[in-house]
């Protein structure tokens, strides 16, 4: 019985054990990958605050992809997405854009660089849409895509 009562003590004074950032879903080769999560920010959050447009939609009518989430950064969207976009109506006195021929030079990029990184597997890609910084897309390994700046990470 004293050992039940032992083990019980130090698993409520140790706590839980501290997630790593490879529990996270970073690449086993990358720095953090062992690291200790302080924090997090999820991907739900981060549109419900604007930072993140979630374009998953838009992607699979266009490309037809089998990608479970595309994310765009705020930034990269008002910067190669918004000015190409055809306003299609207005909502609450802000113009209703469609980006979806928008999308066809990014994701025609995007497909290059994946193309040219050949079979290795990658967890960026980068590459340039004519502006002062290239786009830098990243998976997770989940089937998650984000394509930002890397001035937005």
């Amino acid at each position: 019985m004293p050992d039940n009562m032992d083990q019980a003590l130090h698993k409520w004074l140790d706590g839980l054990a501290q997630p790593k950032g490879n529990d996270i879903g970073i690449p086993a080769n990358h720095p953090l990958a062992g690291a200790d999560v302080v924090s997090g920010y999820p991907d739900d959050d981060a549109i419900e605050d604007g930072f993140l447009i979630d374009i998953t939609q838009e992607v699979n009518d266009v490309a037809k992809c089998r990608v479970k989430r595309w994310l765009m950064s705020r930034a990269l969207f008002e910067a190669v997405l918004v000015p190409k976009a055809e306003k299609v109506g207005e909502r609450d006195g802000e113009p209703t854009l469609d980006v979806r021929k928008a999308l066809v030079p990014l994701l025609e990029a995007f497909q290059q660089a994946v193309n040219k990184a050949g079979a290795a597997e990658n967890e960026y890609w980068w590459f340039d849409v004519g502006l002062a910084e290239q786009v830098k897309a990243c998976h997770d390994g989940h089937g998650r895509i984000t394509l930002c700046f890397p001035s937005d990470d």
